[in-house]
């Protein structure tokens, strides 16, 4: 009996020092990007197990509750996995190559076997990289290649940045004009942008990060942070909370050997995203900023993303304008035409023909021996002349 009683008192201390999803499946939630051409939105939500960052595969559209400004909606919506879409995506990675790094070999190289390993990963022919080195600014190595010979190579030859100190925010926040600049030209048609980011957290005085986070939410590119160590004492939240806001993810590398499955970790996610396309029926366009929520339901865990998105306000252009017009003119015409052929058709009925008094000019019957209107007596006028 005393064995049961000890044997119980070590059971009740023991078992709360686990936590309460060891073993169990917790969901991870983002919502990484909203393309909108409203009222049409593409969305893609990534899911996860926190405890092992694999992704979640097996759900279906049961599985997913939406909502709008926190009210519910239900729209149909046609679900698929990415990497069954043969979509191309276009990377935008920033790796350390200055501060303390530039004297330790081993993390250059253990962040270059990263990249590598995520140019292996990349759909050949298809997916663009932009890679830059974060220095005391954004310093780019290449951008906009889909060559993977010209990637490694590229790689291959960084070198880092001695005696420089690393500016995070300002080297993040100059990848958005280059984004754009792919907007505009190379990668225009490429809806899926990835931000990837190695970093120990440091930033020595970026002159942006007061703009930083209100920029980077509205550029709408998910930022997928890997969190590296060199010598201790990294500022390492400020990353997470990046991710978390963007709609990308956050993942420590316990060593510097971790970086490139933390990028596996993080390449897995992207391809099996969920795309979740519909349309917004019951929404107008009012040019003002709305905000989806995603929750997803999976084995009795419930978790939600949400993030804003434009509803504009559909503009007719000049050529609707005049189509318009034309559209209205011709069918006043019609309406025209139409009174006329009836006008004449009642008056055919009623006997009214071609004939005219030429007195007064209006119309007379067939049958009439003078006009009703002026008293036109034709008959007699023909004997007057007779």
């Amino acid at each position: 009996m005393k064995k049961i009683i000890i044997l119980t008192a070590l059971l009740c201390f023991i078992l709360p020092v686990f936590p309460k999803d060891a073993g169990g499946t917790v969901l991870q939630v983002r919502i990484n990007q909203i393309v909108s051409n409203f009222p049409n939105l593409e969305v893609y939500l990534s899911v996860f197990s926190k405890n092992d960052q694999k992704p979640i595969t097996d759900l279906v559209q049961g599985n997913f509750s939406f909502f709008v400004d926190g009210k519910p909606i239900q729209p149909k919506v046609k679900t698929e996995i990415f990497r069954y879409t043969d979509s191309p995506v276009s990377y935008y990675v920033l790796f350390l190559g200055s501060g303390v790094i530039a004297f330790n070999d081993e993390a250059m190289n253990n962040q270059k076997e990263a990249v590598k390993m995520l140019i292996d990963k990349m759909q050949k022919g298809k997916d663009y990289l932009s890679l830059s080195l974060i220095s005391e600014d954004m310093k780019p190595v290449f951008k906009f290649e889909i060559d993977k010979d010209k990637m490694i190579s590229g790689y291959a030859a960084v070198e880092a940045d001695m005696g420089v100190s690393p500016r995070l925010y300002d080297s993040i926040y100059n990848m958005l004009p280059l984004i754009a600049e792919g907007d505009e030209t190379v990668t225009k048609n490429i809806k899926r942008k990835i931000i990837m980011v190695i970093s120990d957290g440091r930033d020595t005085g970026s002159k942006f990060e007061d703009q930083f986070n209100e920029r980077i939410i509205k550029a709408s590119v998910p930022v997928y942070n890997v969190g590296i160590s060199v010598i201790g004492g990294e500022d390492l939240t400020k990353l997470e909370d990046m991710s978390i806001r963007t709609g990308g993810n956050y993942s420590f590398a316990r060593t510097l050997k971790d970086v490139a499955n933390v990028v596996d970790n993080f390449h897995s996610q992207i391809m099996n995203t969920y795309v979740l396309k519909f349309r917004m029926d019951k929404i107008k366009g009012d040019d003002q900023d709305h905000v989806l929520k995603i929750s997803v339901n999976f084995k009795d865990e419930d978790q939600a993303a949400d993030k804003p998105f434009f509803a504009k306000k559909a503009k007719l252009n000049i050529i609707v304008y005049i189509l318009i017009i034309v559209l209205i003119l011709l069918v006043m015409a019609g309406i025209v035409f139409l009174i006329i052929i009836t006008r004449r058709k009642s008056r055919a009925q009623m006997g009214i023909t071609k004939r005219i008094c030429p007195q007064c000019k209006r119309r007379m019957k067939d049958d009439w021996d003078e006009c009703l209107f002026c008293k036109y007596l034709p008959l007699k006028e023909k004997e007057k002349e007779e």
